[in-house]
C-alpha cells in the first residue's frame, strides 16, 4: 500500500513548495469502505519538506493501521504544525485591558 502514496506525497511536496509551507506534523488518513476513519500522525523537530522523508514516515503511520482486514478507499496526507517565521508566533496570546 506504501506505493500508493508516492502520487500523494509528491503532489503534498509540490503544494509545500508552491506555497513556501513549513510544518513539522505529518497526518495520514485512511477512509475504509464504510466511510469510518481514522488518522494517524508523527510530529518531528524540524520541517517536512521531502518527498522521500514524508514516505518514510507515512509507511511507518501506516503500520499503525488495519489495511489487511478492511478495504481502504481513500488515503490522505497532510502536514501541519505550522512553523512561524520571522520569530512571531502563529496565534499570539491576546490579551485584554480591563
Amino acid at each position: 500500500m506504501v506505493f500508493q502514496l508516492t502520487p500523494i506525497a509528491n503532489e503534498l511536496v509540490r503544494r509545500i513548495e508552491k506555497n513556501d509551507f513549513k510544518g513539522r506534523t505529518l497526518v495520514l488518513k485512511v477512509k475504509y469502505s464504510d466511510f469510518r476513519q481514522t488518522t494517524h500522525s508523527y510530529t518531528g523537530n524540524s520541517a517536512i519538506t521531502d518527498s522521500d522523508e514524508i514516505l518514510e514516515i507515512a509507511a511507518n503511520l501506516l503500520t499503525e493501521v488495519d489495511i489487511n482486514n478492511r478495504p481502504v478507499r481513500l488515503l490522505g496526507l497532510t502536514v501541519t504544525g505550522t512553523i512561524p517565521t520571522n520569530n512571531q508566533p502563529i496565534d499570539p496570546q491576546l490579551t485584554i485591558d480591563w
